[in-house]
């Protein structure tokens, strides 16, 4: 069955899978160090991405077998129906086109998705563009944004 351009509520908002997730309540330094595969002090793109990609994986099982309220094995609409969502085209996910989603077509998308936002995410951190993020950087990101919500706030006032 064929249903390109149906759209379907997916519980998994991307918003919500593709920051880089750690432990609630964590800081962006905890979660940089959290990626830091091999303990140099620093992160290279393919630590985070292969970090959040293994995380998001990771929330996806849990979510899945929750929602799966059949047990079949798939996502339905129906199943979907009530839960904090985030539309997507049914064929960006359902890869065969069956009207309905796996662990695996979900887990393949999520995890694309939060990989292109890790790589976002890393290049506006890696200022001096030498392929790491490291502490400082992480620092200096939270200062400008500081600075930058403070400046907002007295033009607003």
């Amino acid at each position: 069955m064929k249903t390109k351009g149906l759209h379907v509520c997916i519980v998994f908002s991307v918003a919500f899978l593709i920051s880089i997730p750690v432990v609630k309540g964590q800081g962006l330094l905890s979660k940089l160090a959290a990626a830091d595969a091999d303990k140099d002090g620093k992160v290279s793109k393919d630590e985070i991405v292969l970090f959040v990609k293994e995380k998001s994986g990771e929330r996806i099982t849990g979510k899945f077998e929750k929602m799966d309220t059949n047990t079949d094995g798939f996502l339905t609409k129906n199943e979907l129906k009530g839960e904090k969502i985030k539309k997507f085209k049914l064929s960006e996910v359902d890869t065969n086109e069956d009207g309905k989603l796996t662990k695996e077509e979900i887990t393949d998308f999520v995890q694309k998705k939060a990989g292109e936002k890790a790589v976002k995410l890393f290049l506006k951190l890696d200022t001096d563009e030498d392929g790491f993020v490291t502490a400082e950087e992480v620092k200096q990101a939270k200062k400008t944004k500081k600075h930058r919500e403070e400046k907002e706030e007295e033009e607003i006032l």
